[in-house]
């Protein structure tokens, strides 16, 4: 039953995603894009593409940092591993969250302690889309000159951060004179990991930063794009614009957003007085970029061999 389900919600995201892209190409010809790749600069575009190589090593760093709060003798070159072929399953995968699954299962499955590394990818993945929302909230603000709330968005932001931290971190002081039985039990057991996180703040900083890079790197490559493709679009627009991108994508009705990402950028286009066209391509192009650099993950993939990945995840996280 579990199976059959799982099938019908991967057919539902194929049909969501041609569905799209079908009407897209209705009200945009296919000949304006053909067009424009073949008159790329392909010279800026690998370009961006090592942008993103570079946000995939400081992605894998910044869980890294996550997971030596339990595992502190494990090495770097295994979490990187890992992490590289999480994002090659991530584009080949019909599933937003496959890649989690196998990066998360890989270091599981020679550490054990599957509770932790679940809730290590969780952080990785929410603190990736918290540092998004914070680029994209304050370069909106700053594209209408709302300069007070811009600089109050920011520093509510970030104290209300540092305030959770600080709740946690006297959670986790005091965690051993709540009770131990009922629902609170099982709230310990859940949040352990994160106490352990906590306990140690230059690792948290650390791993803010590569964090931080890793998503201004992302935000960033689209530049490249911009200019590799000729687009007339101002650069200063993908600092809200690829944040909001990046959230859609996260919205699990779709392939890997493929679709619903390029029709928000149809919908963006008249409020930003910027070609349709131009803000598609930048989307699609964006997401070429990221597929080609996944890729790479194959190589992960090779040398730390994982058979029936997809069917042993599933069975594996229960």
């Amino acid at each position: 039953m579990g199976h059959r389900r799982n099938v019908m919600k991967y057919l539902l995201k194929c049909g969501v995603t041609i569905g799209l892209l079908l009407l897209l190409f209705r009200t945009i010809p296919f000949e304006l894009f053909s067009t424009r790749f073949g008159a790329a600069d392909y010279g800026l575009f690998l370009g961006s593409c090592g942008l993103l190589v570079v946000s995939g090593f400081t992605g894998a760093t910044a869980w890294w940092c996550i997971l030596r709060t339990r595992f502190p003798e494990l090495e770097w070159k295994g979490v990187v591993a890992s992490h590289w072929s999480g994002m090659f399953f991530n584009s080949f995968l019909l599933s937003n969250v496959g890649g989690d699954l196998v990066r998360g299962f890989i270091i599981a499955r020679s550490e054990g302690h599957r509770g932790f590394v679940a809730m290590s990818v969780v952080l990785d993945r929410l603190l990736g889309l918290f540092f998004l929302i914070m680029i994209g909230g304050f370069s909106c603000l700053l594209y209408f000159r709302q300069w007070f709330w811009a600089g109050g968005f920011l520093v509510l932001s970030s104290g209300g951060f540092l305030v959770l931290f600080r709740c946690m971190n006297r959670l986790a002081k005091g965690r051993d004179r709540m009770p131990r039985n009922g629902w609170i039990r099982k709230l310990q057991d859940v949040l352990a990991p994160l106490y352990q996180f906590v306990d140690s703040p230059r690792r948290l900083v650390f791993m803010l930063l590569m964090t931080w890079v890793t998503q201004v790197c992302k935000v960033w490559q689209n530049i490249f794009v911009i200019h590799a493709f000729g687009l007339v679009i101002p650069t200063f627009y993908v600092w809200f614009v690829i944040p909001l991108f990046g959230i859609v994508s996260a919205l699990p009705i779709s392939i890997g957003g493929l679709g619903v990402r390029e029709m928000v950028a149809q919908g963006l286009a008249g409020p930003l007085q910027v070609s349709q066209p131009d803000l598609v391509l930048l989307s699609l192009a964006g997401h070429l970029a990221v597929v080609l650099v996944n890729s790479l993950g194959g190589i992960a993939v090779l040398l730390h061999p994982a058979p029936n990945i997809k069917k042993r995840t599933r069975r594996f996280w229960g």
